[in-house]
């Protein structure tokens, strides 16, 4: 009588191949982790606000660039390795801002209702008077209505 043996064998080919894949895999599911919107509570003078959080040096060169609206968030804070007078420029926005420049938890400037522009012309770049080490971009008219002045506090909010 005959024995059936069944073998399942992988060719040297067929093991990288699946290496491979698997290596494809991890790096799809690493960069899922860290595309992740990020929504955290921020208490901006007297108010809570919902910020979207940029979480790589790519989110905040695109902040909120080909957006209709902040989203389901009240704004977006970009925050940077170091403070700085960094520039805030709004390439393909559709939607006027308020730019709020913090450092060290204390609002140091703010640019009031900055408008979009629609243009292929060189867009102007907004700087604060002071390095910051975080900015705050919400819709146009928020910091009037809020009240918020430099010097201001910002901080997480529990």
């Amino acid at each position: 009588m005959e024995q059936k043996t069944s073998a399942f064998r992988f060719s040297r080919e067929s093991l990288y191949g699946f290496l491979f894949l698997l290596m494809l895999l991890a790096a799809g599911v690493l960069g899922f982790l860290q595309q992740r919107t990020v929504i955290e509570p921020y208490r901006v003078g007297n108010e809570v606000l919902q910020l979207e959080v940029t979480q790589t040096a790519r989110d905040r060169e695109r902040g909120l660039s080909g957006r209709d609206t902040v989203g389901t968030a009240d704004g977006m804070l970009f925050v940077f390795p170091e403070a700085g007078r960094h520039g805030i420029w709004m390439k393909d926005m559709r939607f006027d801002i308020d730019i709020v420049w913090v450092a060290d938890g204390k609002i140091v400037d703010i640019a009031p209702r900055v408008p979009y522009v629609q243009t292929t012309q060189e867009l102007p770049i907004y700087y604060p008077r002071l390095p910051a080490d975080w900015v705050i971009e919400v819709p146009a008219g928020t910091a009037e209505r809020e009240g918020w002045k430099i010097g201001d506090s910002v901080v997480p909010s529990p």
